[in-house]
């Protein structure tokens, strides 16, 4: 048999195998190709954004860095925004760096950069420039785009950021103003500005409570929008009141009488030591800032509260009536032997409190000289005691207590005249 015979017979016999075999590979072929084929897009990497201009010359170019070139790359494969008006003008490539003329816009900030190209996987987008605008006469315009504060109501604030739409040239504190702070106590007090730009961070301290800080702006040179835009910051946490203490439990007054009353809040280091007074009864005793006066006869509790945490402590006042004697002038028309004697004695109260003090006199014009002595007799339980004094006035002081008792007393004058001596009884009486 000949070989060519062979072959054909082969071909025959198998025929139906290897028309499956080509067939299997077709479908294997276009399946393959109906499969995402993302896996095979080209890895470039986005290495750096830049963009020309300053204060003073506004950004045209910007400058576009791969780590490879990127094949067809158009304007149309960059989005860019940001910074409103921004138009695109044609790209140019040099390689892996490509440059885009930008206009159209009116005023600078920051520019987003993010780049699409079909077949390659572009990573480290989006990138971000500053872009700078000047409008070639008078100030350079600039806005205040925003500030931050750290801190929280357990943590005192302690540095500000201050973003802007582009660096300003020489800011300082100096050019910061904190207009108005809702807070209690001190404004914050300025440390020193950090920072090239656009954004820049203040310290602040020496203030103690929380509050909505109003800042701002102004640079010679520069005209500032935005400003002044306000933050909230916090003080050092309060130091809670555990309560309040007064210097007297109890008060004995008579009436028309002052005392003070001093409050004591603790700790010594609390935030808020604010306290008030209250009285139970206004009609007995009134209080004004811790001085309590006796108005009329009775009882009422002081009371004195704390604004933080309502802690109390009380005093209870007593009001007594007003000591007095009966018949403050007497006149001395006689004496006990029936000889005429004319003269007043006067017996006047000295003091508002008690024991009593009086002082007693007569004009000694009236009688001779160096004659006069006095002599005052307790009654009741201190009958028989007595206290003896000379010259024309006698006090009755508050350290002769059995004399500053309640109930009747006698004093007793005992004068010469013409060489001729004298007693009067004067009776007298301590009374409510």
């Amino acid at each position: 048999m000949s070989p060519e015979f062979e072959k054909g017979e082969f071909f025959m016999r198998n025929k139906a195998k290897i028309w499956g075999f080509i067939a299997f590979a077709v479908i294997i072929g276009f399946s393959m190709t109906g499969c995402d084929d993302s896996g095979n897009d080209t890895p470039v990497t986005f290495s750096t954004l830049t963009a020309n201009g300053s204060p003073t010359q506004t950004t045209t170019i910007l400058t576009l860095t791969f780590s490879e070139p990127i094949s067809g790359l158009t304007a149309a494969d960059i989005t860019l925004s940001g910074v409103s008006g921004v138009q695109k003008g044609i790209l140019i490539e040099s390689r892996s760096t490509y440059t885009l003329p930008i206009s159209g816009f009116a005023s600078g900030g920051t520019l987003s950069v993010a780049v699409s190209k079909a077949g390659y996987d572009i990573s480290s987008l989006p990138g971000a420039a500053i872009v700078y605008y000047y409008n070639g006469s008078g100030d350079i315009p600039v806005t205040f785009s925003t500030i931050t504060a750290d801190g929280s109501p357990t943590q005192t604030t302690s540095q500000l950021t201050l973003t802007f739409s582009q660096a300003i040239s020489g800011l300082t504190a100096d050019d910061i103003t904190f207009e108005s702070f809702s807070g209690s106590g001190n404004i914050p007090t300025k440390g020193t500005l950090s920072g090239s730009g656009p954004t820049y961070t203040l310290p602040i301290s020496g203030f103690t409570d929380n509050g909505i800080l109003t800042v701002s702006v102004e640079k010679a040179g520069y005209n500032v929008s935005g400003s002044p835009g306000t933050v909230s910051i916090y003080g050092p946490p309060a130091v809670p009141i555990t309560g309040v203490t007064l210097d007297q439990a109890t008060l004995t007054l008579i009436v028309g009488g002052t005392e003070n009353l001093a409050a004591t809040v603790n700790p010594t280091n609390a935030t808020n030591k604010n306290i008030s007074w209250t009285s139970s009864n206004t009609g007995v005793a009134s209080v004004n800032n811790g001085t309590v006066t006796a108005v009329s006869p009775g009882s009422a509790t002081i009371t004195v509260t704390t604004a933080d945490g309502g802690k109390t402590d009380t005093c209870v006042v007593t009001v007594n009536a007003a000591q007095g004697t009966a018949g403050i002038t007497l006149n001395v028309e006689q004496i006990v032997d029936g000889a005429p004697l004319f003269g007043i004695i006067v017996i006047s109260r000295t003091n508002t409190g008690f024991p009593v003090t009086y002082t007693v006199s007569v004009d000694a014009s009236d009688f001779d000289t160096g004659s006069i002595s006095w002599e005052v007799a307790g009654a009741g339980i201190f009958f028989g005691q007595t206290v003896i004094g000379y010259g024309s006035s006698f006090a009755l002081n508050a350290t002769d207590v059995i004399y500053n008792s309640l109930g009747g007393h006698t004093l007793i004058l005992t004068v010469r005249k013409d060489g001729l001596q004298y007693r009067r009884a004067i009776p007298f009486t301590i009374m409510q």
